[in-house]
């Protein structure tokens, strides 16, 4: 077995069907966080939505299960189609009924018809008629229709065979999902842009005639949600460090450019799918510590099984998963802390508050390039050992490494602003007070 082939075909329907499945329910975040329902009918669309949600879910599995003439890809397809048509409906309702500001309403919603739900609908169809061309073909087959193989007979090389040494390789079954793939990034790219025109070039008089603002708060908890569901509170405590953030931060996150907010959208899908692949591989170490214990109390007979081989994660690919999977999480965290305040802002750390431009901040600089050094460190811990023990022992040192770092840098960064935010709203207090005794 080969450490690349098993982490291509772990990967694999992460990558395929990762985007459809996350569209789904941020399309049901999106919209609760800028419109409001509250009937018995709205309540029981939204139930049936996550029904379809809940049925594409339950039928992601192996990629090798998931490829030409598959029930589990149809039905998956099919449960996709279907939320994303409910979605349809409630856009188009929504379009007609909601009470507000209409044209703002009706902007916002024929936008996310035109340019958003209906090209992914259609890129679904197609995997779709794709999908169902295979079962067709499949089911004309004279030879396998209807009859069982009672020899075996050399059909080439499976490209999702383990005991080879080249890794998967895309094979034309896999068009659905790619599609489906496909469309996700499309759709990604063309949300971009559709919302930069409408919020700089269509609105230059006035943005509120064509852009429905989010719950900012809403959105932060939901998303706050997702995160914690993947990894579990416990672990994702260690990643977080509880700071006194300054009044300018809470004014960001209500009133922030375009630009962080797009960053934060996109960077939070790659911080779940890190801790997804970080909490997998942890739980892999874990089995397989437990399997190499059993193996040396039990022997052969104790950690077999007469059915079928249980399946097996070599510790190179384990250790691999571990290692990437925290540097993707420890990098995305880092990357949304410096776009909360956007990039400028973050390199104005680099210099001291004391209004001299050419004196820098040597202690921010030097643990920056320790941050960094750090990650790199971790990028590389799977080449070094695949031992679970180190492994585990390396990652906590460097979790903790990081929250160090992390307060360290808020110390010299933060303090000083936020002891002149409140050395100047004490100022103002003062004035008004004297103010106002004087005119008494």
């Amino acid at each position: 077995e080969t450490g690349q082939g098993e982490l291509s075909t772990t990967l694999e329907p992460i990558v395929l069907n990762g985007g459809a499945v996350w569209s789904a329910l941020d399309g049901v975040v999106v919209y609760a966080s800028r419109f409001t329902c509250v009937d018995y009918f709205h309540w029981t669309y939204e139930v049936v939505r996550y029904v379809f949600v809940g049925t594409a879910v339950a039928h992601v599995s192996e990629i090798k299960f998931m490829r030409e003439a598959s029930s589990a890809a149809l039905a998956f397809i099919v449960a996709i189609l279907c939320e994303s048509l409910m979605h349809l409906g409630l856009t188009v309702e929504t379009y007609f009924k909601a009470e507000g500001d209409r044209e703002c309403i009706k902007s916002q919603c024929l936008r996310n018809i035109k340019y958003k739900i209906l090209p992914y609908i259609a890129v679904i169809v197609s995997a779709l008629a794709v999908e169902i061309s295979f079962h067709l073909h499949h089911s004309t087959d004279n030879y396998t229709s209807g009859s069982r193989r009672l020899a075996e007979v050399d059909y080439g090389d499976d490209p999702y065979d383990k005991g080879t040494t080249d890794p998967y390789q895309w094979d034309y079954g896999d068009l659905p999902l790619t599609l489906l793939a496909i469309g996700y990034v499309f759709n990604q790219f063309l949300r971009v842009f559709v919302e930069w025109r409408a919020t700089t070039v269509t609105a230059k008089l006035d943005i509120r005639r064509c852009w429905v603002p989010y719950n900012v708060e809403m959105m932060i908890h939901r998303y706050g949600e997702w995160v914690l569901l993947m990894i579990g509170e416990g672990i994702l405590s260690l990643l977080i460090v509880e700071t006194t953030p300054t009044l300018s931060h809470y004014i960001i996150t209500t009133c922030g450019n375009v630009a962080s907010s797009y960053a934060y959208s996109y960077l939070i899908e790659i911080l779940s799918m890190s801790l997804i692949a970080f909490g997998v591989s942890y739980k892999v170490l874990l089995q397989n510590e437990y399997a190499a214990a059993q193996n040396a109390v039990k022997g052969y007979d104790g950690a077999s099984r007469l059915l079928a081989a249980a399946p097996k994660v070599a510790p190179e690919t384990a250790a691999t998963l571990f290692s990437g999977g925290l540097t993707a999480v420890l990098v995305a965290l880092e990357i949304l802390t410096l776009t909360h305040g956007g990039f400028g802002k973050a390199w104005g750390n680099v210099y001291k508050s004391s209004g001299n431009g050419s004196a820098y901040n040597w202690p921010v600089i030097l643990m920056t390039v320790f941050k960094i050094g750090l990650f790199g460190f971790t990028a590389t811990l799977g080449l070094w050992t695949s031992e679970p023990s180190m492994l585990t022992f390396c990652g906590c040192g460097v979790v903790m490494l990081v929250a160090f770092s992390r307060v360290f840098i808020f110390k010299f960064t933060q303090k000083g602003h936020f002891l002149k935010s409140r050395s100047s709203s004490i100022h103002k207090w003062r004035v008004n007070l004297g103010s106002r005794r004087g005119a008494s």
